[in-house]
């Protein structure tokens, strides 16, 4: 459809009207030169927030002054000080500004502007949290509009909302029917006065199922005397069937295909399935359950397949199909979706199907509301694997086909590494040496020769066992701190990655006292964020090594460098003490099905901060009856057992990711590992646990000052009672007053360490918080990745020097020239005076005569001397834009004219004495005059009046 040939509308109600509408407004023009699906993102995005004004809360568009809040997850509707914004709402108020404030996680884009878009005044735009923002205000704005990128922080939301703003109106804005459903109930649960739903549709008739600003409703925010606390299992019922929706958006990666999705999900429909009709319910286009028989349908789309086929899966239990919800005439059909999405999530919870059924789409993710879309495929990111032995990644699957299914609840949010500038903690883990059930004597010193020898194999050949040392070289820094007994840590900096922005920071610590230990932490030091990504890398190649030698046992349960196999009954057994084992610290990684070398390859990538294992049917079986199958892992599929663990553990907290093929592709092992590492990071007091270096260094500091005190005691003792003569007591003083030298030299180094250690600590302290911020504003990008869409949307846009915007009216004057001037165009303030109180008509022709002054003039005055091609194009110019350029003859000279010509310029007085010209005679709207100066040392044009005449002899005697 032609978006331009839409007749006016006096109040758009569609995307396509907002994108004809924006075309007609003064300064939005400039659009009509989008492709069409660009005319249509941008007007879907940026109208979405006016249509729902104009349709929820229209007093708020015809009042003066009022005030509103946008709050967004996606910094792109702040893009360009949100100018676009200002430009959408002059479908609705052409000549007035709306008093917008827009609150968003993140800093918008800043990139280059389309040049006609810098003539729209900018919004308050602030880059904070909005509560905050809401709590420092006298009064709340008039309206807020809320556009939640997940349901979590919805509910978050609403005790804000009562707490800064009761009694306003709030817009909400959902992708899609399924999601605007959703969070109009649970505003309702906490005593929200909720309106109906409404469709900001393509056009009319063409509904939009899923993009941004698509869906919205209105609702009053309750006092906090009247917020409501819900029921927890409706709250709970709801979140499933968010989840159980977004799983089935998982597999497909455009909008077109997330639209298809949306448009039938949980729909009534009535199917022909080998040649008969059903009674259905639609979980995606090409798929359904019969409500009546509870068996699955589906039909390939990719293979060219029309007809639907009964699947061979189990159907859904009796008990399921006996809880549909009936067709009800008094439920409206959001309410009706609404009652069957909350059905399929009941039936998702009871583990009504298993992985290859169709109740869950081939390819689908049950996600929360954070969905991570770059989940699948190769990563783009350098690599750099500090690991000695990695992985081969030419070895591994690397292509979507590799992982057709992946299912992993996110809630809690997806374990993410940071990749903010500073030191980035990796990984850390504490574990006993030795076998299990095996002495655990030498394995002290062992390991210690095993440290020695990885880092001989680093460069540092000379390095003994017994004492404090220190050593570095281009590639890396060694440092060794004992107590030559019990205790020896060590840390090294690998420098080789220092070219791509990181240092690679390894910390061991070995303990001999009692039963022998080991801890390990691993840290990069990002000089940047474009640095390689910390889950580029795998455990320290050392870790491995002490798993072969001595061996690593956490929980009594041996942690090894490949994949354990399990088949028998007895290994069953074992598996399930392991699972629930509340003193394991490690995750548990599972894999079952026929997988290849891969798996072998990421236990040794995560020796001694996972267990991995492979299962086999019975295994599965046997999980299946303990743990019921949506906490087990069957068929080809890969699970993680979170710490903690237990038979009725919520299913969503230990993610599950089914595999099609035999190799665990690069990404899966990138996101496993990732996991793994952040829990590492996450149990128990991380310093008690796994010890710094620093700590280490410390604490061993702090006994050599208490034996050395105690040495001083000792000795003063000794002087007192044993010297019995004059000359043995000032030797024995002499001794006292030596040892307290060497003490208070002890003392000045000790708090010269702690000094350092504090200035240290502050600065890990503001880069924490940095990276914090950072992480927070990472999470909420990613949680809107799925619905901001419109970002990829080619516009076919381009800007040339050639084109230029020519307004209608003086109102962007002097931003024009600021935009079009090239700073080549001053205009002086009397000018843009005369021209907003000149009777003028044709306002465009002043500012093609100020064109021409910067493209054609300018150059024609600086061309060298046998250029005529300059000359010709100036004349051709002036011609075809019916002007003439002149000096102004002797009224500049003339004592009662000539101070009309002055003007201050670059703190001197010049003369106004060319002008461009058209027309005869001394009045009318439409005769023209533009005086200007040029400066041929500045090589600029000063504009000093337009667009009449000044006084000379004949129009003053005129």
């Amino acid at each position: 459809m032609d978006i331009q040939s839409r007749s006016s509308s006096a109040t758009p109600t569609t995307v396509l009207d907002y994108a004809a509408a924006v075309q007609r407004v003064v300064g939005g023009q400039f659009t009509s030169r989008f492709s069409e699906d660009g005319q249509q993102a941008f007007a879907s995005f940026y109208g979405a927030p006016f249509f729902a004004l104009s349709r929820l809360a229209p007093e708020v568009i015809e009042a003066l002054g009022a005030n509103l809040l946008v709050i967004s997850a996606d910094p792109g509707i702040a893009d360009d000080g949100g100018r676009w914004l200002s430009l959408y709402a002059k479908v609705h108020k052409p000549a007035q500004k709306f008093n917008l404030t827009v609150c968003v996680p993140g800093k918008p884009r800043a990139g280059k502007a389309p040049k006609p878009l810098l003539f729209q005044p900018p919004q308050q735009v602030l880059m904070k949290d909005w509560s905050k923002h809401l709590e420092a205000l006298d009064e709340s704005p008039d309206v807020l509009i809320y556009q939640p990128p997940s349901l979590e922080d919805l509910e978050s939301a609403a005790g804000k909302f009562s707490r800064f703003s009761p009694g306003k109106k709030l817009l909400v804005s959902c992708n899609s029917l399924a999601d605007v459903s959703i969070a109009r109930s649970l505003l309702k649960l906490r005593g929200f006065e909720a309106g109906e739903v409404l469709a900001f549709q393509a056009s009319q008739g063409d509904v939009q199922h899923h993009a941004p600003g698509a869906w919205w409703f209105s609702a009053m925010i309750p006092s906090l005397g009247d917020l409501k606390a819900p029921d927890d299992g409706i709250v709970d019922d709801l979140r499933m069937a968010h989840r159980v929706f977004i799983g089935h958006l998982g597999p497909v990666r455009n909008r077109a295909a997330w639209n298809s999705v949306a448009a039938v999900y949980a729909t009534r429909s009535s199917p022909n399935v080998e040649g008969a009709a059903v009674c259905s319910v639609l979980t995606l286009p090409d798929g359904g359950i019969c409500l009546d028989t509870g068996r699955f349908f589906s039909r390939s789309s990719a293979s060219g397949d029309t007809e639907f086929h009964w699947e061979d899966a189990p159907a859904v239990s009796a008990d399921l199909l006996a809880s549909v919800p009936c067709e009800d005439s008094t439920r409206t059909p959001y309410e009706d979706r609404l009652a069957l999405m909350l059905w399929l999530g009941r039936a998702v919870r009871e583990g009504a199907r298993d992985s290859s059924s169709s109740l869950l789409s081939e390819g689908s993710e049950i996600v929360g509301e954070a969905h991570d879309l770059e989940l699948k495929g190769p990563s783009k990111l350098k690599s750099h694997d500090y690991v000695d032995e990695p992985c081969d990644p030419a070895q591994d699957a690397n292509s979507n086909e590799a992982v057709t299914s992946v299912s992993s609840s996110e809630m809690p949010a997806r374990p993410r590494l940071s990749r903010s500038a500073g030191t980035v903690n990796v990984l850390a883990f504490a574990a006993m040496l030795g076998e299990p059930g095996v002495s655990s004597a030498g394995s002290f010193e062992s390991a210690k020769k095993d440290v020695l020898q990885w880092l001989s194999n680093k460069g540092f050949k000379s390095l003994d066992s017994v004492s404090n040392q220190h050593a570095e070289h281009a590639d890396g820094e060694v440092t060794i701190e004992t107590d030559g007994q019990g205790i020896w840590a060590m840390r090294f900096d690998d420098r080789k990655s220092m070219a791509d922005g990181a240092i690679w920071r390894v910390e061991v610590t070995l303990l001999g006292v009692g039963a022998s230990a080991i801890s390990v932490r691993m840290a990069q030091v990002r000089s940047t964020e474009e640095a390689p990504p910390p889950v580029a890398s795998g455990v320290p190649g050392v870790v491995s090594k002490v798993a072969q030698h001595i061996g690593l046992q956490d929980a009594g349960v041996a942690l090894v460098d490949s994949a354990k196999r399990l088949r028998s009954a007895n290994d069953g057994a074992w598996f399930s003490r392991l699972l629930l084992n509340p003193h394991r610290g490690q995750p548990v990684i599972v894999i079952s099905g026929n997988v290849d070398a891969s798996a072998d390859r990421l236990a040794k990538r995560l020796v001694g901060v996972a267990h991995v294992l492979q299962v086999d049917k019975p295994i599965s079986d046997g999980l299946i009856r303990n743990f019921g199958r949506d906490r087990s892992v069957f068929g080809n599929a890969v699970r993680l057992y979170r710490p903690g663990f237990t038979a009725d553990a919520d299913p969503f907290q230990h993610p599950l990711w089914v595999l099609k093929g035999p190799a665990l592709p690069k990404w899966l092992a990138d996101e496993l590992f990732e996991h793994a590492c952040s829990i590492s990071l996450e149990i128990g007091d991380l310093e008690e646990r796994a010890p710094s270096f620093h700590s280490i260094r410390n604490l061993l500091a702090e006994g050599r000052l208490a034996t050395s005190e105690q040495r001083l005691v000792e000795l003063r003792q000794e002087a007192e009672s044993i010297a019995s003569t004059a000359e043995e007591k000032i030797g024995r003083l002499q001794a006292i007053n030596m040892e307290l030298e060497a003490s208070l030299l002890e003392q000045k180094a000790r708090n010269k360490y702690l000094a350092e250690q504090l200035t240290q600590a502050d600065q890990e302290l503001q880069a924490t918080k940095l990276e914090r911020t950072s992480a927070l504003e990472e999470v909420r990008r990613l949680k809107f990745k799925l619905s901001n869409q419109w970002n990829g949307v080619e516009t076919g846009y381009s800007e040339s020097e050639e084109q230029v915007e020519y307004p209608e009216s003086w109102d962007d004057l002097e931003t024009w020239v600021e935009v079009y001037g090239q700073e080549r165009l001053v205009l002086h303030p009397k000018a843009a005076k005369a021209a907003r109180e000149s009777p003028f008509k044709d306002i465009p022709l002043a500012y093609k005569a100020m064109d021409y002054l910067v493209r054609y003039y300018i150059p024609m005055r600086t061309r060298s001397s046998d250029d005529t091609d300059a000359y010709q194009r100036s004349k051709q110019a002036l011609a075809e834009i019916g002007l003439e350029e002149s000096d102004v003859g002797t009224a500049d000279e003339i004592k009662r004219y000539k101070k009309e010509y002055k003007r201050q310029y670059d703190g001197r007085e010049v003369t106004l004495d060319r002008h461009l010209k058209r027309g005869v005679g001394f009045g009318g709207d439409f005769q023209f005059r533009m005086y200007f100066y040029y400066d041929d040392v500045a090589k600029k044009v000063l504009v000093g009046h337009m667009p009449t005449h000044l006084t000379n002899r004949l129009s003053h005697n005129g």
